[in-house]
């Protein structure tokens, strides 16, 4: 199975048990044999399908269809499996495979979501949230966020964090989202790893400065390759926030956030620090960065 479909978000996390088809009930996976998979789908085995449908997504063992994809997701949701109704309800909301149609994506999200799916459910409260095919609602998106949230989704609890950060029809409450953030961080969620950093770092932040754990925080999310917390990172080290000032260490981080083209004072803040280093120094930061691998969140 590649790594790209373990971490998808549309299978970020299975909470519903699989459904057994009544053509057959044999279990049915990635490991199955690609002919057992095309022969169960046909037949009318509801996980067979889904499988059949993550295959033609990824192209695994066949030619990558998004369209094939969605064909067989169909089939596996109109059976009542809940991750073929999310991944045919993104499929919707994201035009992949089939003519975008927001009103489909948010129906097929619903019958995922009333079944507990929290990628649909989550997927429900971003459309709220961004105004995607329904009036935007703050107050229903962090309902609907919420579910998934207390459930665990890491997703779900960046996003309610970002709500509380501040939303309309949502009290702001940074406290709440410093919560939210560092729920969804410990389970190595990236931009939470990184927004829970910038509220430490935030003199009005929830709890004053906390350099220590903002320098944690960063240093996780920057090895995986996020620019911001790459310039911030090495902001830190160029000021002696939580750390004896580095310059060295402070370019090589801000160096990693230039290349990524994202971060626009990364080029300003790395001539400063680069007037402190010797052109040694910055040869020795420029090679590391060369060398620089990310780490999976």
């Amino acid at each position: 199975m590649t790594k790209t479909r373990l971490i998808r978000f549309a299978a970020a996390l299975v909470l519903s048990a699989a459904l057994a088809a009544p053509a057959a009930a044999q279990t049915v996976g990635p490991q199955t044999p690609l002919a057992q998979v095309q022969s169960l789908a046909t037949a009318g085995n509801a996980d067979a399908a889904y499988e059949l449908g993550e295959r033609y997504y990824y192209g695994e063992g066949v030619p990558v269809d998004a369209a094939q994809a969605v064909r067989w997701y169909r089939v596996a949701a109109e059976a009542g499996h809940t991750d073929a109704q999310f991944n045919l309800g993104y499929a919707y909301t994201a035009g992949e495979g089939i003519k975008q149609s927001l009103a489909e994506g948010m129906r097929w999200y619903r019958l995922a979501a009333d079944a507990g799916h929290v990628g649909a459910q989550t997927g429900i409260g971003i459309m709220y949230a961004n105004g995607d095919g329904v009036p935007a609602d703050g107050a229903e998106a962090a309902r609907w966020f919420r579910l998934a949230a207390d459930a665990g989704f890491a997703r779900a609890q960046f996003e309610l964090g970002l709500l509380y950060y501040g939303t309309d029809g949502v009290p702001r409450d940074l406290a709440e989202s410093l919560h939210w953030f560092l729920l969804a961080a410990g389970q190595g969620h990236v931009e939470a790893q990184e927004a829970a950093a910038d509220l430490y770092v935030d003199p009005n932040g929830p709890v004053g400065l906390n350099y220590p754990e903002a320098l944690r925080l960063y240093t996780l999310a920057a090895a995986t390759g996020n620019a911001a917390a790459q310039y911030d990172l090495g902001i830190m080290y160029a000021l002696g926030e939580g750390v004896p000032v580095n310059n060295a260490e402070a370019y090589y981080w801000v160096l990693l956030a230039h290349r990524a083209g994202t971060v626009q004072s990364a080029e300003g803040a790395l001539e400063i620090i680069g007037e402190e280093l010797s052109p040694k120094q910055i040869q020795g930061a420029t090679a590391r960065a060369d060398a620089f691998v990310p780490v999976d969140p």
